[in-house]
Parts: C-alpha cells; sequence; structure tokens
C-alpha cells in the first residue's frame, strides 16, 4: 500500500490539501511502493506532477498555435575552410527567445505523454517549410541543415513516411539534410533505428549519432548503424584543455571513425583555445559559443540568401 500525507490548519484548506496528499501518494509510488511519503514542496517528483497539467496544456497550445520558434547553430569546418559547413536547428519558445535555451519544461513533459513525435514533427515541419525557399541558396552554398529526432519518433510508424513527404514537398535536395540521433536512444531501439537510417539515406539524407562515447559500448553501436558522422559528446570536450583522459577519448574516437569513413563533431567547442585543441586533434568540425550562439532559423536564411546573391553578382561583374 502506497499513502501520501499532509497537514493543513483550516477547514476550507480541506480540497487542496486532499490533492496535495494525492500527489505525495503518487510520488512514493514513483519511489517504489509500499511506503508512505508526506508532501513536501522541493520533492522534484511532487513539484512535477503539481506542474505537469500545465504544462501538458502549455506544449499542445504551444504545437497548436505556433508558440515555439527554430533557432540555428553553426557547425563549423576546423580543417580546411573549404569543407561545407551546416547549422543544427534547435526548438525556442516564442515567448522568451532572448533566454536562448530549449523550453525543458515543455520538451519533458512531451516525453512523459507520448508527445515527443509530435514536437519532432513540429521541428521537421516548420525546419523544411522555412528552408523551401531558399533552397536554390543552400545548395548553392552547400549548408546541410541538423534536425534532431528522438526515440518514439523512431518507433512511429507514421513517422517516416511523413517525413519522406515533407522532404519531397520542401524540394531541398536531401543530402543537405542530416538528422541525428542520440547513441543511447538508438541502441535501445536498434533494429528500428537502422530500418529509419536506411530508409532516409536511401533518398539521399544523412545521419549523425549524437552524444557519441557516453554509451556502454560505443566501438559496436557505431558499427552497428550506417551513419555519416558523429557527434562527441560535450562532456569530453569542455576540460579537454586541462583532462588528459579526455584528449585521449577524443583522439581515439578521431582515429576510429577515420578509419570507418565517419566524420566527427565536437560539441560544447565553448571558446578559441578549445576549437584549436579540437583542430590539433583532428576533429573535422566544432559546434558550440566559441563557433557562434543559435540564432534564429529566419535571420540564418536570409543572411545566407543574402550572401549567395552577392556572389552571384560579384561573378557576373567580373565575367
Amino acid at each position: 500500500m502506497s499513502c501520501g500525507v499532509t497537514r493543513f490548519r483550516e477547514p476550507n484548506e480541506f480540497q487542496s490539501a486532499l490533492t496535495l496528499a494525492q500527489l505525495a501518494c503518487q510520488s512514493a509510488k514513483d519511489h517504489g511502493r509500499g511506503r508512505v511519503e508526506i508532501y513536501q514542496d522541493n520533492d522534484a517528483s511532487m513539484i512535477r506532477r503539481h506542474t505537469d497539467p500545465s504544462t501538458l496544456i502549455r506544449l499542445r497550445d504551444a504545437l497548436r498555435n505556433d508558440d515555439l520558434m527554430l533557432f540555428a547553430q553553426r557547425i563549423m569546418p576546423l580543417q580546411s575552410p573549404d569543407d561545407p559547413e551546416g547549422y543544427e536547428l534547435l526548438l525556442r519558445s516564442r515567448q522568451v527567445p532572448q533566454e536562448n535555451h530549449a523550453p525543458a519544461d515543455l520538451l519533458s513533459a512531451a516525453h512523459r505523454h507520448q508527445l515527443a513525435p509530435a514536437v519532432d514533427m513540429w521541428v521537421a515541419e516548420h525546419a523544411l517549410a522555412q528552408a523551401g525557399p531558399y533552397r536554390s541558396a543552400l545548395l548553392a552554398a552547400n549548408v546541410s541543415l541538423s534536425i534532431n529526432i528522438t526515440g518514439p519518433s523512431l518507433t512511429d510508424e507514421t513517422f517516416l513516411e511523413r517525413v519522406r513527404g515533407l522532404i519531397h514537398h520542401s524540394r531541398i535536395n536531401p543530402s543537405l539534410i542530416t538528422f541525428e540521433i542520440t547513441e543511447t536512444v538508438a541502441v535501445l531501439s536498434l533494429a528500428k533505428a537502422v530500418t529509419f537510417i536506411r530508409e532516409l539515406r536511401a533518398m539521399g539524407c544523412r545521419f549523425a549519432l549524437d552524444d557519441f562515447g557516453t554509451g556502454t559500448n560505443s566501438l559496436k553501436n557505431l558499427t552497428s548503424l550506417p551513419v555519416d558522422r558523429v557527434k562527441i559528446d560535450g562532456s569530453f570536450v569542455a576540460d579537454i584543455l586541462t583532462n588528459k583522459q579526455s584528449v585521449a577519448t577524443v583522439r581515439a574516437i578521431v582515429s576510429l571513425t577515420k578509419d570507418l569513413g565517419v566524420g566527427t563533431v565536437a560539441e560544447y567547442a565553448e571558446n578559441a583555445r578549445i576549437i584549436q585543441r579540437l583542430r590539433e586533434l583532428g576533429v573535422q568540425y566544432a559546434q558550440g559559443y566559441g563557433v557562434e550562439k543559435p540564432r534564429a532559423f529566419a535571420e540564418v536564411l536570409s543572411e545566407l540568401s543574402t550572401r549567395e546573391s552577392q556572389k552571384i553578382l560579384a561573378l557576373s561583374l567580373k565575367i
């Protein structure tokens, strides 16, 4: 039996106290059942359950009313300035875009309430719709767009077909579209992940394995998944200037991926010294605040279009 307890002083507080006791009871179940939990307003499980209903309403409203927006963070080549660059698309709340970080409470609620595929689909739809009119500029500049896919989307039977339709409708060259999946998620649904990757790679899309190096058997995972690049987890990059183990890990990943013909991207490249060390270690790409902070996707697309137009004009004047 699980039991939740709270206290109240006045008769008119009974209803709210009963609600809090129910939250404490649910927390008792969260912690293994067969126990008594006293309501604590600083308990993470109780806070989550107390705020979940309103957060879920906010999430559904945000998806329905497009109260979200896309930012883009540059992925910069390190070994040659002529190598193609790219941008990872990141979800932001339209209410507080100046904070420039993911709406963690909404994304957490999406996972708890099986709405992650809906969020992934919102991102894919809006990313390709926004980028579609700029497909010529993207192709001319050879700039790729990276879209994150969560585990539930890999196992959603309709998600793959809908993504195919979105790519076809956008008329963007599929080679400019990269889908990112985390290593741990891919391993949990390995067969479905492999099918998903192969189907979209057959169209020309590319795949990146995110958070690489944090899995229990990263080498086996890499050889099992047909990906084009790995994103070295930021935990190995953030302290690369002071931690010899991180240096050794990054060096080993670079050597392994080079032999397998797989590219490398280092996340959390927060300053010029880290970027230079990554370059020395042979990492191909870097992403982080040292490269560029995330910016509104619309701004990035407009800037890219202007840049390509100026190149065409300069070329015509030269001719």
